[in-house]
């Protein structure tokens, strides 16, 4: 199975109000983008990471932990910030997830905090 690993640089919403780095992941033979990574450099010493999806389908072949983990080696030195949204039944799961990359769960406000 050969998947494609793009990054961009830059993508800014319609309106200019924000702008994103990130990876996506593509499946080269259905052409549709199966897994993405969004995060804001948000200042000289903080990302926000602010959404990260794969598929159902493609769930479970490790597309999500390579784009973290690129994520964390591009930026060593850079405190990393995402949220996991609490209401949804695979919470803890994904808390779980994210601490096997060394975040933090801040549990009042349930952000996970990566520090260099």
């Amino acid at each position: 199975e050969r998947i494609d690993a793009l990054i961009f640089n830059g993508a800014a919403a319609d309106d200019g109000m924000y702008e994103n780095d990130g990876f996506l992941i593509r499946d080269p033979t259905t052409n549709k983008i199966v897994s993405y990574l969004l995060y804001e450099i948000k200042t000289t010493a903080d990302i926000y990471i602010s959404t990260i999806g794969t598929l159902p389908e493609y769930r479970g072949k490790g597309f999500a932990s390579k784009m973290i983990k690129a994520v964390i080696a591009n930026f060593p030195k850079f405190k990393i910030t995402l949220e996991v949204d609490m209401t949804k039944d695979d919470s803890e799961k994904l808390m779980k997830f994210y601490e096997g990359f060394g975040f933090v769960c801040d549990h009042m406000t349930a952000t996970m905090v990566l520090k260099p």
